[in-house]
């Protein structure tokens, strides 16, 4: 059963990335891992999987170091100024809650992905270190960096 099931995440994978092939639009993504705290924390490419899933659904993923995982203040996110954003968090965290409270950080204001509300909260464990789910994963941030080529706008 593991087989089929490991097969089945490949393909819905695969599919995700043939619809997003081509997509004209590359916006710049920033991942940050928030505790609840002010300040929140920044995985370099070597520290994730999520940059992948990005890159591969037709985003560009914000570099901000290639060493370790970087504690990022407020000023950290201005500087880089993403045109989206994805918080990780735990299972089980209100994940409304943690969107909501970047999204109304009045220093934020003027980040182009606070501008436009385009937030989105993924499960940190999957996103940092993969899981079984990760064809979810795929799904929910194909929908979030391309929504025009699965539906929304």
């Amino acid at each position: 059963m593991a087989i089929k099931r490991n097969y089945d995440c490949s393909a819905k994978i695969n599919k995700i990335k043939k619809t997003t092939k081509n997509a004209k639009n590359k916006p710049n993504v920033l991942l940050v891992a928030s505790s609840g705290r002010e300040n929140y924390n920044y995985y370099p490419r070597s520290g994730c999987v999520i940059d992948e899933v990005i890159e591969d659904v037709g985003g560009k993923y914000l570099e901000l170091s290639n060493d370790s995982y970087i504690e990022m203040s407020t000023e950290s996110i201005i500087a880089a100024n993403p045109d989206k954003i994805i918080i990780t968090e735990f299972q089980g965290s209100d994940s409304e809650s943690i969107k909501n409270k970047l999204l109304s950080n009045k220093r934020l204001k003027n980040v182009t992905a606070i501008k436009t509300g385009n937030v989105m909260v993924a499960d940190y464990t999957n996103a940092i270190r993969g899981s079984t789910e990760l064809s979810e994963l795929y799904k929910d941030v194909a929908k979030f960096i391309q929504p025009e080529m699965f539906g929304g706008n």
